[in-house]
């Protein structure tokens, strides 16, 4: 069951795509907040390369591969 929910940002006036998934992951809170900021899903990160995500996120390369590797392991155990 996919839980994927919008937000209005009224500061930007965009809607950003929420993944709930993204909160079951076991990162840090902050990192969690982060990947919602950033508009990301478990497909998104999973799509992209780690390098890619740190850039995004402004966050070092070997965070964004822990955080690769626990979407990775998350998606293969609720498909």
């Amino acid at each position: 069951m996919t839980t994927i929910t919008e937000e209005k940002i009224p500061v930007e006036k965009q809607t950003i795509i929420i993944d709930e998934r993204i909160n079951n992951l076991k990162i840090p809170k902050g990192l969690i907040e982060s990947l919602n900021n950033a508009g990301f899903t478990i497909e998104m990160i999973l799509n992209s390369r780690p390098s890619d995500i740190a850039q995004i996120l402004g966050i070092d390369d070997h965070v964004a591969q822990i955080i690769y590797q626990e979407t990775k392991y998350y998606y293969q155990m609720n498909i």
